[in-house]
């Protein structure tokens, strides 16, 4: 068995991993989970996830949000400018609360990248697009280049165009297929197999306790759970962190707050 063969045959007999993304799967749905997912691992998602669907089930719901509420839920995933972009896009959605299904309209959303519109293609719309990400890296790496200590994305790329054309003689859809890869990918991993490594941009995460990241988000925590604006001197009584102002002017350069008497608010 050559090692495609072998690759496919392993990915189809993976069982799927199950997410609450993946119960009554609609391009609303996906579109939230892959959002959540840029920055953030499967398993931290899924409450986050679920207490944002529970809150606002649609996009039209979501459109009608303020950003105090959103960003009040979205506390502790991190990257909350991913919040803003999801009511952003919501409220730009109106009259028909839809999201679009072409690959460029997906990108000119806020806060879609690449990856993203690709993603929400597959799992929404079952779209045969090629698209890598971590899980899918290390399951080609495993299986066609072990051996490699450096593997471009390009090459991958076609190797996955390769084995899409052989799977897609099977019966099976788009979305099956990727959730599988994916979860294979995941399973490696716990075999301590990743070859993150193997990608020339590959970078180690920066620490982050003590980060700007960790004062912003700490910041955001504060604001919205405060029923009036926030002073500077309160933050520091109350947030007593080093990069807190370099913080504070990130969040207020990104628009992710603002002052009003005084004080800061979201």
């Amino acid at each position: 068995m050559n090692k495609h063969s072998l690759l496919i045959k392993n990915v189809l007999n993976t069982p799927l991993r199950k997410f609450p993304w993946r119960v009554k799967r609609n391009a609303y749905r996906v579109y939230i989970a892959e959002c959540m997912l840029q920055q953030t691992q499967t398993n931290r998602a899924v409450p986050y996830f679920t207490s944002f669907i529970k809150k606002y089930p649609t996009l039209k719901s979501l459109s009608k949000a303020s950003r105090k509420n959103v960003l009040f839920l979205w506390q502790g995933l991190g990257y909350n400018r991913r919040a803003l972009f999801l009511l952003h896009n919501a409220k730009e959605s109106k009259p028909t609360y839809t999201l679009p299904k072409e690959y460029s309209d997906l990108c000119a959303l806020q806060g879609v990248g690449s990856y993203t519109a690709h993603a929400i293609r597959i799992f929404a719309y079952n779209m045969w697009d090629v698209c890598i990400e971590t899980n899918i890296r290390t399951v080609l790496v495993h299986y066609c280049f072990k051996n490699k200590k450096s593997v471009s994305d390009a090459i991958l790329i076609t190797t996955l165009q390769k084995i899409i054309s052989l799977v897609k003689k099977k019966k099976i859809t788009a979305y099956q297929f990727y959730s599988k890869i994916m979860d294979h990918g995941a399973q490696l991993k716990k075999q301590h197999l990743s070859y993150n490594t193997t990608n020339p941009s590959y970078k180690k995460a920066s620490t982050f306790v003590g980060s700007v990241r960790e004062a912003r988000g700490k910041i955001i925590a504060y604001i919205t759970s405060a029923h009036e604006p926030v002073s500077y001197t309160i933050l520091q009584k109350k947030i007593q962190h080093k990069k807190l102002l370099q913080a504070l002017l990130d969040l207020e350069r990104n628009g992710m707050i603002k002052k009003k008497k005084g004080g800061f608010i979201v």
